[in-house]
């Protein structure tokens, strides 16, 4: 059966319709054809496998290309330059270096004994990429592309993606013994594509969900920002696929824990915490994985600052009004001990703590010194910051939402940051005015800290006055705060 015209025929689509005109346009797929093409002069077969050729037939660019074969790695390692990434070699993997691209050839095999439930005990070869595609996670992910642009397909891929559903191959209970991460894989890619996760596949998450207790926190890191790096939709498709099966509990209860507090419905008509983290997540307009996970975060202080108030705004022990005074600070802790536990950057913490403390300045703008929203817009995370701020608000939709506003509000940063210049060019003016030295010639007795508080308030007046200042106000200014 020719598995390429069926799939043409039930999809309506062409992904690889006009073969060779693929191979032009992508310079990638066109070097992995010709490595093919040398595998297979050496006595066997090679086929291009795995996520590319799903991607391929979603009309997708192929990324990091992986050719499964039944020649010998041996044999492949004595005609083409090749490294091992460390015992790799072993088990049947060795990666090639051809053209201008580097690709991973692996040996047709079939796995056995999991006692980690991650990494087979037992390996060996097969013949076939039939047997070989018997141990991969999803149907989808089992498909063979070869060199001639046919699709071989044994697991009944083709037809779970033309019907948009995620299935595990064979037996899920048993696909997800052999390696836990599979269960959060399995989200990930019903949200990244909008598919229905299969009912038995479904079903075995749930009874499975503990296992995720086994996944390391490196890999529960990279499944997060892949999945954040689609969309913020995506991220919260994909927590709501954790959620209803049991594992958002287990690997992050701080957002689990999100649904036992509510909003005011006049306020945050989306609903409560979690479902308000949501909307947000789906309002995002990033595409940047740590923009969107400061936008996953940026409540996390709310379960433990619940408060209610009364008529009279006064506080009122268990009913009345919400109120979350202080989230913000104190969701610094919170997130510190989500990040240290799931190995974040530095980087990455840094912009993620500075959205989270700062997102609530965002519907105040106007009210806050021009020094503070200067702080905001000079600092490197800014663009998080924004995105977190337009999410939080766009969350609650209309009419609590009005896009214009919000536009005049950002409006009203740019024109204050460009009175006052980018970063180094306001530092630049500034230093020039005041400067620690010239605050020690002119109040010698000061010290330490005390030059700093005077460095600070100096600065404040010089923002205020919009730089419209003599160098004789501010010594005037200076001195005048030592008597």
């Amino acid at each position: 059966m020719n598995f390429k015209t069926v799939f043409l025929e039930v999809m309506r689509t062409e992904p690889i319709n006009n073969w060779a005109q693929l191979l032009q346009s992508d310079p990638y797929l066109l070097t992995a054809v010709e490595l093919m093409g040398k595998i297979e002069a050496l006595g066997g077969e090679a086929l291009i496998v795995g996520g590319a050729v799903r991607d391929i037939l979603l009309k997708k660019p192929a990324h990091d290309i992986d050719i499964a074969t039944n020649v010998d790695v041996d044999i492949i390692g004595q005609h083409f330059k090749t490294h091992d990434i460390g015992k790799s070699r072993d088990f049947g993997i060795v990666n090639v270096l051809y053209g201008d691209y580097a690709f991973e050839i692996a040996n047709y095999r079939a796995e056995a004994g999991y006692s980690d439930n991650r990494r087979p005990d037992i390996i060996h070869k097969v013949k076939s990429f039939e047997k070989d595609s018997e141990r991969r996670d999803l149907t989808f992910n089992a498909l063979g592309l070869d060199r001639h642009g046919t699709i071989i397909d044994y697991q009944n891929g083709i037809e779970d993606l033309q019907n948009k559903i995620v299935r595990a191959v064979g037996n899920a209970q048993e696909r997800f013994i052999e390696d836990s991460l599979r269960l959060i894989r399995v989200a990930r890619f019903a949200a990244k594509f909008g598919f229905q996760i299969e009912p038995e596949t479904r079903q075995a998450m749930v009874d499975l969900s503990h296992l995720v207790d086994n996944v390391s926190a490196e890999r529960i890191h990279d499944e997060l920002f892949k999945i954040a790096e689609v969309s913020g939709e995506a991220l919260a498709n994909y927590l709501e696929h954790l959620d209803n099966v049991g594992i958002l509990q287990r690997m992050l209860p701080e957002i689990h824990v999100m649904h036992d507090f509510e909003h005011t419905p006049a306020t945050h008509p989306e609903g409560g915490v979690f479902k308000h983290t949501m909307a947000a997540l789906r309002a995002s307009e990033s595409r940047d994985p740590i923009t969107n996970l400061g936008i996953l975060f940026h409540d996390v202080g709310k379960p433990v600052t619940r408060g209610y108030t009364d008529s009279e705004g006064k506080p009122n022990r268990g009913i009345g009004t919400v109120s979350y005074k202080g989230h913000e600070a104190a969701g610094l802790p919170i997130f510190q001990k989500i990040a240290n536990r799931l190995k974040f950057s530095n980087k990455e913490k840094e912009a993620i703590l500075f959205a989270i403390e700062h997102h609530m300045k965002g519907h105040k703008i106007k009210d806050l010194k021009q020094s503070s929203i200067l702080k905001l817009r000079h600092s490197p995370h800014w663009p998080h910051l924004k995105h977190t701020f337009r999410a939080d608000d766009a969350s609650r939709g209309h009419p609590l939402f009005n896009p214009k506003e919000f536009s005049d509000r950002m409006d009203y940063i740019e024109t204050i940051y460009k009175k006052f210049g980018e970063t180094q060019e306001f530092e630049k003016r500034m230093s020039v005015l005041v400067n620690g030295k010239m605050i020690m010639e002119l109040i010698p007795t000061a010290k330490g800290a005390e030059i700093g508080r005077i460095k600070s308030a100096t600065r404040e007046m010089i923002i205020s006055k919009d730089f419209n200042v003599s160098q004789s106000d501010v010594n005037q200014f200076i001195i005048a705060m030592n008597r």
